[in-house]
């Protein structure tokens, strides 16, 4: 009879034990989906572009209006009229050198030589002929009168000696050539030259 008892108690108190634990268990359990209910959304959200790397990104150039390419065509066009015939320092007003093209019967055609400074510390210059047809090439049509006078100089030696190696003659308008060297004095008048003394060159 009590060892009956004894078991009954064990029983009981193992039953009440599984309970609790089952118990135990159940609020574990709801605490944990309570849980999972509250915590927020771990979805991630994208972060604003940089505004300056969108502006160094950007190679595409501004707008420009109308009036702005007007303008720097303008600028264009006045530095392309504005350039020089050839790559020489232009002669006087009043005097034009060169070698004779063509000739006419009252005029001819003067391919025109210019002067060059020499290195620093030289004196005197260099005299260039730019090549026939090239575009540092300047013509010019020299006009003769009645009044025009023609000298002729004879070089020697290459002229080394100055004047002591020219010779100096008169001479006439059938004194001129082709490719003959001139000097002449006058003046310009609607881009040709007008003639009132020519100096012609030969070299012996």
């Amino acid at each position: 009879m009590q060892y009956k008892n004894i078991t009954k108690k064990l029983t009981g108190r193992i039953l009440l034990t599984f309970a609790l634990a089952l118990a135990l268990a159940s609020l574990s359990g709801c605490g944990k989906n309570a849980s999972e209910a509250t915590s927020p959304s771990a979805e991630p959200i994208p972060a604003p572009s940089s505004s300056v790397e969108n502006t160094e990104n950007d190679s595409t150039p501004a707008p420009q209006d109308d009036a702005q390419e007007a303008a720097s065509d303008n600028r264009q066009d006045s530095n392309a009229s504005s350039a020089p015939p050839n790559n020489y320092a232009p002669q006087s007003d009043t005097e034009l050198s060169g070698s004779i093209r063509t000739i006419d019967t009252d005029s001819f055609v003067v391919s025109q030589s210019f002067d060059l400074p020499i290195e620093e510390g030289d004196v005197g210059a260099v005299t260039v002929m730019p090549a026939e047809g090239s575009a540092d090439e300047v013509l010019i049509t020299v006009h003769v009168s009645e009044t025009t006078s023609y000298k002729i100089h004879t070089v020697k030696n290459g002229g080394v000696n100055g004047d002591a190696d020219v010779e100096k003659t008169d001479g006439s308008f059938s004194d001129l050539q082709e490719k003959t060297s001139v000097n002449a004095q006058g003046y310009y008048q609607d881009g040709d030259f007008w003639a009132d003394e020519i100096i012609i060159y030969r070299y012996a």
